[in-house]
């Protein structure tokens, strides 16, 4: 938590002093630009802070002139529809999971993030991102569909286990009905998993009727949120994505009519909101955590030697995964030269 929030303060700061360079020097008297902007977060949704920060911070950074409003999840367009709404400019931005987009960005398979590869050290990953070149791959590929991606959004950590029965080893998921998604969905069938596709917001019915034994989803703030706990009392660390990269873009065409001040001012607050939402997610999950043992809940945690299984399982599907397509080889050899820097 310390280097997270030791990052985030270098980033603020950084932002600070860009803005005194990148001050608007053009009249005050012209009509501010205008966008909308919808998230993936229900209205209420303690997440939702960290955009509206965002767009608050735009709108004195840039002394009015360009105001973006955040709306919540459904609000302008349904959610698995926001990409295709900011491509064709019927929405000017989203704030979305980068596991939606995978249909359209393949590479996201794996700059969303990939189980069993880093552990919770916000600073790697953002030197992934922003050093080792994975943002100059994501954006070549959104840039292919009319979107220009701002900057990852990192969630810590991601790809938690909540479930009827205690998981004490991975012969426990043989047989297993387990929700899951994205890559995470082929590791687990890699250990015998029946994996089922359930909505988020169905979870705590499907695992309340046994129609699931487990449900594969976020961090312990999200579950609690759904209160999951109280229809699953076993929770399984570690996570399995200790970062997920989630996105927030902007129609290309919208970004290309910004003068190059207002491009830096979105910028610089896309890459302060990236860590943000990494330091406040691990704040709202330690809280989570701590309610949900208050209320019954067991935690346990995969033997050491299982989890060098999974790792192992993860780089074969990996190994897979590149063969299909060219960005998706470029993100995943960026991945490995990260892991081989800091010695994973």
């Amino acid at each position: 938590m310390r280097k997270v929030a030791l990052c985030f303060s270098r980033v603020c700061l950084g932002f600070a002093a860009s803005l005194i360079l990148a001050a608007p020097a053009a009249s005050q008297t012209a009509a501010p630009i205008k966008w909308r902007m919808q998230t993936m977060f229900a209205s209420g949704f303690a997440w939702d802070v960290v955009p509206k920060r965002f767009a608050e911070r735009i709108k004195q950074a840039s002394g009015g002139r360009l105001e973006i409003t955040p709306y919540p999840a459904d609000a302008l367009v349904p959610t698995f529809q926001m990409l295709g709404a900011v491509r064709q400019g019927a929405v000017e931005m989203g704030w979305a999971g980068g596991s939606f987009d995978v249909g359209a960005v393949p590479a996201q398979i794996v700059m969303w993030g990939v189980p069993m590869t880093f552990t919770e050290n916000i600073e790697e990953y953002q030197h992934m991102w922003w050093d080792l070149g994975m943002i100059d791959v994501a954006r070549a590929e959104y840039a292919k569909i009319n979107i220009h991606l701002l900057a990852p959004l990192l969630a810590t950590p991601y790809g938690s286990i909540m479930s009827r029965k205690p998981i004490k080893s991975l012969k426990d998921f043989k047989g297993m009905k387990l929700r899951s998604f994205a890559f995470a969905a082929e590791l687990g069938k890699a250990f015998g998993a029946s994996v089922v596709s359930v909505p988020p917001g169905e979870m705590y019915t499907a695992l309340a009727s046994g129609t699931i034994d487990a449900a594969h989803w976020a961090g312990p703030d999200e579950f609690y949120s759904m209160k999951i706990h109280e229809v699953a009392k076993y929770y399984l660390k570690p996570a399995w994505i200790s970062h997920i990269s989630n996105s927030v873009y902007v129609n290309l065409d919208k970004w290309k009519s910004l003068p190059p001040d207002l491009q830096q001012i979105v910028e610089l607050a896309a890459k302060a909101a990236s860590v943000e939402s990494a330091s406040y997610g691990h704040y709202l999950n330690q809280v989570s955590e701590a309610r949900m043992k208050a209320a019954g809940v067991t935690f346990t945690t995969l033997p050491a030697s299982d989890l060098a299984a999974m790792k192992a399982a993860t780089m074969k599907i990996l190994e897979e995964k590149i063969k299909a397509d060219p960005a998706t080889a470029k993100a995943a050899k960026i991945l490995k030269d990260a892991m081989k820097v800091y010695g994973y």
